[in-house]
């Protein structure tokens, strides 16, 4: 076996399952009373998925037959996440496991007997853990190419609203070592030689040292849960709108940065896209993703990283298990060609071009540090785009301000300053309640007086409350200056 990795899920490295659509077929009627016509199967990487369909060719139910190797500790903790992320979002269309026909409740809303939901087949002398499904809406391995900009958006907040459904939820077994999470990046390295082109494999392995230099040193101050790992086109099924209509698969859950489930989707949304609309393709599924659950500063920043690299151990992964026989080449490489070309352009895009592509700020780290910046050229650079008309900069040697907190600035060489002069705040700077504050209002409503709005009649009557009689009306402005144009007028 070429590369053998140490430390992988044994399911990975075991072969799938080989049953015939007339065995599953039988499969299904014997464990789930599922009396079908026909079977389809619906292809997998590392266990078997059949559609059972009825003599009119409805569907009756997704058998899933699971690899030999695999615990059924980990069946139940895909079944109860699944319970748990439904329970917390209804509006999420997610594939939920039936229960064996002997089981009172055919669609169980408690998880405490997961085993239920499972049923033992023995072929061969080896043991097969078998699951049924309901049929939900839409088409499966839709093409991401043909996806629309709004489909593409919405893939973003499904993303994000399944990622907050999950985020209470936790299973021991969720602790694995799966090498798509781009966090074990490092267990693919012995996999490489598997990838048979050369400039291939050179490509594959400098995205992983960008990984093992940049990210892993940051890895644990990323927000970490469980995430699905894997909403990506052949995981879910689509409208003819390609909007998501229901999550099929929980194969890939673990517990890592919340952030890899982002780094997954693009790989499978920007395939096929070709420079800067691939980078414009990206940007709608975080802008969506964004609408629902905000990204730190730290996860935009590495966000190209993670991409990249989920893209790379994609075709290590996949060249290893064709090599080893584990998967038929074609379905194993099927994606290879759009991988490389993504990892191709993002490392010759340049890793801090892509994060300002991606919305990031690499001019400034991501816990707040200021960078030297070019302070020279940024001055001839407002000069020809502001004009002579704006007020010139304050001080012979003009400063770049780069954060600030409190009562002090600090500039992009890490000198700080006592803020008298700047007029601008009035409540100091980056406060947490009032940011977050801002934050939240924003993301709700933003807009003038001339409509009703409670918190802004709130807020002046608590200011009329401080003041003394006949001070009774409050006029909103927006700076000091205009307060004190205000002020004189009134005198």
């Amino acid at each position: 076996m070429t590369g053998q990795p140490n430390g992988i899920d044994a399911v990975l490295q075991a072969p799938p399952p080989a049953f015939s659509p007339a065995g599953a077929v039988e499969v299904g009627r014997e464990t789930f009373g599922i009396e079908a016509a026909t079977a389809r199967s619906l292809g997998s990487e590392r266990d078997q998925a059949f559609l059972l369909a009825g003599e009119s060719g409805d569907g009756l139910a997704v058998l899933k037959v699971s690899n030999p190797a695999e615990d059924p500790a980990v069946l139940d903790m895909e079944a109860q996440a699944a319970l748990h992320a439904s329970r917390c979002d209804p509006g999420l269309r997610i594939a939920l496991p039936r229960a064996t026909p002997h089981q009172d409740d055919p669609a169980p809303e408690r998880d405490d007997d997961l085993s239920a939901l499972r049923a033992c087949w023995e072929r061969d002398g080896a043991r097969y853990w078998v699951r049924a499904y309901d049929v939900l809406p839409g088409r499966a391995r839709l093409n991401p190419v043909t996806l629309a900009d709004p489909a593409l958006t919405a893939w973003g907040e499904t993303t994000a609203r399944l990622g907050l459904a999950l985020r209470s939820f936790i299973h021991p077994r969720a602790i694995r070592r799966l090498p798509w999470d781009v966090q074990h990046a490092a267990t693919v390295r012995p996999m490489l030689d598997a990838i048979r082109d050369r400039s291939s494999r050179a490509a594959v392995s400098a995205v992983l040292d960008r990984f093992d230099e940049v990210v892993a040193p940051r890895w644990a101050m990323l927000r970490a849960q469980v995430i699905h790992g894997d909403l990506t086109a052949d995981n879910v099924l689509a409208g003819d709108d390609g909007m998501i209509s229901g999550i099929v698969d929980f194969g890939d859950m673990t517990h890592t940065a919340l952030v890899a489930d982002l780094a997954s989707v693009l790989d499978s949304m920007a395939g096929g896209r070709a420079g800067p609309e691939m980078f414009r393709v990206a940007r709608l599924v975080l802008d969506g993703y964004q609408r629902v659950l905000p990204l730190e500063p730290l996860e935009l920043e590495l966000m190209g990283e993670l991409w990249a690299t989920r893209a790379a151990v994609s075709v290590a992964i996949g060249s290893w298990r064709a090599a080893a026989g584990l998967e038929d080449p074609a379905f194993a490489e099927r994606f290879h060609d759009s991988a490389l070309a993504m990892v191709d352009s993002l490392l010759s895009t340049g890793w801090t071009r892509t994060a300002r592509l991606l919305g990031a700020d690499p001019g400034r780290s991501a816990t707040g540090t200021p960078r030297p910046g070019p302070v020279p050229a940024l001055t001839e650079r407002r000069d020809a785009v502001l004009g002579p008309a704006l007020e010139p900069l304050s001080y012979a040697e003009p400063i770049e301000m780069a954060s600030a907190s409190g009562v002090w600035m600090t500039d992009t060489s890490g000198r700080r300053y006592l803020d008298m002069y700047n007029n601008v705040p009035c409540v100091g700077h980056a406060h947490p309640r009032v940011t977050a504050a801002v934050a939240r209002q924003w993301r709700v409503l933003n807009t003038n007086l001339r409509y009703l709005h409670a918190s802004a009649i709130e807020l002046a009557e608590r200011l009329v409350a401080t003041c003394p009689p006949g001070l009774d009306t409050v006029l909103f402005v927006n700076s000091g200056s205009e307060a004190n144009d205000v002020a004189w007028r009134i005198a």
